[in-house]
């Protein structure tokens, strides 16, 4: 994207941030809504407005770019109901299109990351239906492949300690 630099991002805390849910919850319903039945964004809304947290999960992090969000991520307790002994979960990791592959995503994994290792946790999990590789590359393991509402998922593990 023409003119955009990393220097011109910072991540925050939804929690500084709450005038942006709605706008996020948009974004993730349209684009994770497919791996929540009965998913609406009103029930993302509520979801995000409870992940305004920076102590304990959940806790939602965003890109900002000017002053405006372009990308989030979550750290959560947990993600794939299938699953509910693995904890937590980096989840809804999302960047604008026009912002994409500018490094957002990677710096919001990183934070999680750096978060997840400073609530005291030893691992974190997530599930993708076409990024295993991408993930695999800063040291994600794959657990399994599956189905998950009807589309193919990778379950993917990071040991943080």
């Amino acid at each position: 994207m023409a003119g955009f630099e990393n220097t011109d991002i910072k991540i925050v805390w939804l929690a500084d941030y709450p005038e942006f849910i709605t706008s996020v919850s948009e974004w993730l319903h349209t684009e994770f809504g497919r791996y929540h039945q009965n998913s609406t964004i009103e029930k993302r809304t509520k979801r995000l407005k409870k992940s305004c947290n920076k102590t304990k999960i959940p806790i939602t992090l965003l890109v900002l770019h000017k002053g405006m969000p372009i990308g989030t991520a979550s750290l959560i307790e947990n993600d794939m109901e299938s699953h509910p002994n693995y904890s937590p979960w980096l989840a809804s990791v999302y960047t604008l299109s026009e912002y994409r592959n500018n490094g957002v995503a990677k710096s919001l994994i990183k934070h999680i990351i750096t978060l997840a290792a400073r609530l005291n946790y030893e691992q974190i999990y997530l599930f993708t239906d076409k990024y295993a590789n991408y993930y695999g590359n800063f040291g994600w393991l794959p657990i399994s492949n599956e189905m998950y509402h009807g589309e193919s998922v990778t379950l993917m593990r990071l040991l943080i300690r």
